[in-house]
């Protein structure tokens, strides 16, 4: 997909979370964008808003572990591990 796109991604998930907040998949989203463009600190951001709002959502979670990583932020890294662990925990047991 052309960076055009990407951008247009962005600006089209924004006007979704300026309705309603709380659209996890629309920050889920709009991050998905922001990372393909290379904005990693911007799709950190918006993950951090997904996982508010899908708390159980291991997908969201595993995306934000990596793009912690990615953008050193090594607290929000671990927490992301540990909510992962403890999502698989409740689906496996």
């Amino acid at each position: 997909m052309k960076v055009e796109k990407y951008q247009d991604a962005v600006v089209a998930f924004g006007q979704v979370v300026s309705i309603d907040e709380t659209q996890g998949d629309g920050w889920a989203n709009m991050a998905a964008a922001f990372s393909v463009q290379g904005k990693k600190l911007e799709a950190f951001n918006a993950l951090q808003q997904a996982v508010k709002h899908h708390e159980n959502s291991w997908r969201i979670w595993q995306n934000l572990m990596m793009i912690s990583l990615e953008c050193r932020k090594f607290k929000a890294f671990l927490e992301a591990i540990d909510r992962l662990l403890k999502i698989n925990q409740v689906k496996y047991f």
